[in-house]
């Protein structure tokens, strides 16, 4: 979706950021950021890796992970965190929500890669959560537009709909 403001194929978007460059002629503004965690099955053993309900990035190469599909922001950011680390994630399955990725973790099949959660929603999907630290990963959820040219009258319009929509949780990026 990104590319499609960047080429003037939409207006606005809703995306996902990666942590990629953005093109200087994108506006940016983000609505939600959350931390990635890791979520296990409920019942599966403690890993000597994890440490009081954390576990480090680098602990992750050696997982089958559960991660949505490529393309989504998410999935980008984590991506790019694991080639920082020196690694490849091994991606054992991919789905397109967050909950068909709980699901899976919690039947044993891997270790999912999903927004944080908290203790009530992991004990629901069956799953215990942990920290991805060293380093932690955050994930960006931002309206994006082009500013040259500058957004004709309707989407200008738009956008100050989406911002009072947003009830002013949105704040500029740093690039």
């Amino acid at each position: 979706m990104l590319a499609a403001v960047e080429h003037g194929e939409l207006d606005i978007a809703l995306t996902g950021l990666t942590g990629a460059p953005i093109d200087s002629g994108i506006g940016l503004e983000v609505i939600l950021e959350t931390a990635l965690v890791a979520a296990v099955a409920h019942d599966a053993p403690i890993d000597p890796a994890e440490s009081a309900g954390s576990i480090t990035l680098g602990a992750l190469a050696d997982r089958r992970l559960i991660c949505l599909t490529r393309g989504t922001g998410l999935r980008g950011v984590f991506e790019r965190s694991c080639a920082a680390a020196g690694f490849t994630p091994n991606i054992a399955f991919e789905a397109a929500a967050p909950p068909l990725l709980l699901d899976l973790a919690a039947r044993g099949l891997g270790t999912a890669i999903v927004p944080a959660l908290t203790t009530a929603e992991a004990d629901a999907f069956g799953v215990r959560s942990l920290d991805i630290v060293d380093p932690t990963i955050h994930g960006r959820l931002a309206l994006a537009w082009r500013t040259d040219p500058p957004p004709g009258p309707a989407a200008k319009v738009l956008l100050g709909q989406l911002r009072i929509a947003f009830g002013g949780h949105t704040s500029a990026v740093d690039r």
